[in-house]
């Protein structure tokens, strides 16, 4: 499943408990989502702030589900998978897909009726890049003849992980 980075914080709880619920005795849920420091959560939150003045919620993050698993006091373990996404600087079609479809896409509205969320879908790599923070911001990670966007995602694993020992073990 996929869709945890657009599902907002205040209903963490309510989601995951249902995820929980549908699980058999012997079942676990796996979620792989970026943590706060990885490029897709800060690059939205830059995004929101110099695009749209701060408006709109950020992408939830693993530690908001690491969160919410614990009001719901339920255990959990987590593996991190730490990579860098590598694209040249001169392949402009990668950069324009993983800026707008990949890292800005998952914008969430449930009230769609009476909340304008923007979407990512009304903005180009150009827009981006004549926002001065922005186009810094994507600048600092270059090295050499390509970008290297950090990410750390978290598998975060819950429900019957005794089941599953040898899944968990280093």
């Amino acid at each position: 499943m996929h869709g945890f980075y657009a599902i907002p914080v205040i209903d963490l709880t309510s989601v995951l408990k249902k995820c929980l619920d549908s699980l058999n005795d012997t079942g676990i849920a796996l979620v792989g989502l970026a943590n706060r420091n990885s490029f897709y959560i800060t690059f939205y939150e830059q995004y929101l702030n110099c695009i749209h003045s701060g408006d709109g919620d950020g992408f939830t993050s693993a530690e908001d589900i690491m969160d919410a698993l614990m009001i719901l006091d339920v255990p959990y373990q987590i593996k991190s998978i730490i990579y860098e996404e590598r694209i040249d600087v001169d392949d402009y079609a990668s950069l324009s897909h993983y800026i707008i479809n990949e890292s800005t896409i998952n914008s969430f509205n449930k009230d769609e009726d009476l909340i304008d969320i923007p979407m990512s879908e009304h903005i180009t790599l150009e827009e981006v890049l004549s926002h001065k923070q922005l186009q810094g911001f994507l600048q600092s990670f270059i090295r050499g003849s390509a970008y290297y966007f950090p990410q750390e995602i978290q598998l975060i694993s819950f429900g019957n992980l005794s089941a599953y020992p040898f899944f968990f073990e280093s």
